[in-house]
């Protein structure tokens, strides 16, 4: 019962992620990019809040799960106010708390439709993550917590370009045409960004290339194969289908299309990764860091 437990908190956890990357990146490209998404605010502005309620919900899940988790599989302690009380308290519990507090900010984003409190309120989840967890293990602590939150802003922004990129080759050519390009030249400033600030995380949390022999090095490896496959689709993307999509070769949008398919579908697999080395294999095995 427990080990299944694991399996499905960390299965929560990967939607959890996918849906505050998701629906924040997202709500961040519309303030990037607020002219060229102008026609399709009203379509995106409804994907963010079904995301984000999702993510709501997910939570609500989730902290019962590990209600049930924490008491060997009892369901009686759905009723036992210490044991809930246990939960909230925990680093676990504030955390999901917090994410939660962010999911409902960006869902009344659309209502209260001013950048500074969007932006506010996105940097709440990434903030969330980088002071939760096992975070406060490695030092320099500080660095990390920065790299964390560098690297989650980046990846959020990424991970929120693919849903309104796929609207706009469905709409108009000509606004997609130029999004594309801008968002290209953006992502070559961002990707060296997003790569370094992973490698200093990986690198503070193994403390070095031994790290890499361990549960968490050997998932990290895994994670990576895949990151470098999502770049390789990104720079298809940029140096070949989005030139192909400008020019009105004809198959160009389904390719467009489905590489970007692939790559949610690639970001999918690399979250779901990091749920489990973060829900199944404990704080003692995550490097040699601890010992």
């Amino acid at each position: 019962m427990i080990e299944n437990t694991e399996y499905l908190l960390a299965f929560l956890k990967t939607a959890i992620y996918g849906c505050s990357l998701f629906s924040g990146g997202t709500l961040l490209f519309l303030y990037i990019f607020r002219q060229e998404t102008r026609n399709i605010r009203s379509e995106l502005y409804s994907f963010i809040a079904r995301s984000s309620l999702l993510g709501i919900t997910l939570i609500i899940i989730n902290l019962g799960t590990q209600v049930i988790w924490l008491s060997a599989g009892d369901l009686s302690a759905f009723y036992d106010l210490d044991m809930i009380a246990l939960v909230l308290s925990s680093s676990t519990g504030y955390t999901q708390l917090f994410l939660g507090l962010g999911l409902i900010g960006i869902l009344s984003a659309s209502k209260i439709n001013h950048p500074i409190y969007g932006l506010l309120v996105l940097f709440l989840i990434p903030i969330t993550y980088a002071l939760s967890g096992h975070t406060g293990f490695y030092s320099p602590t500080w660095l990390l917590k920065i790299f964390i939150i560098g690297h989650l802003s980046i990846a959020s922004f990424w991970v929120g370009s693919f849903i309104p990129l796929l609207a706009l080759i469905n709409q108009k050519k000509q606004t997609a045409s130029g999004t594309l390009e801008r968002f290209g030249t953006i992502a070559v400033f961002l990707v060296p960004l997003l790569l370094a600030t992973g490698i200093g995380m990986a690198w503070l949390i193994t403390g070095g290339i031994n790290g890499l022999t361990t549960d968490y090095g050997l998932m990290l490896i895994a994670k990576t194969v895949f990151v470098v496959l999502l770049l390789c689709f990104a720079a298809l993307n940029k140096l070949r289908l989005v030139p192909q999509f400008k020019t009105g070769q004809a198959p160009a949008a389904e390719k467009l299309k489905r590489s970007i398919r692939a790559e949610i579908t690639l970001v999918l697999i690399i979250l779901t990764l990091t749920a489990i080395i973060t829900t199944i294999i404990p704080p003692e095995d995550l490097g040699h860091r601890l010992g």
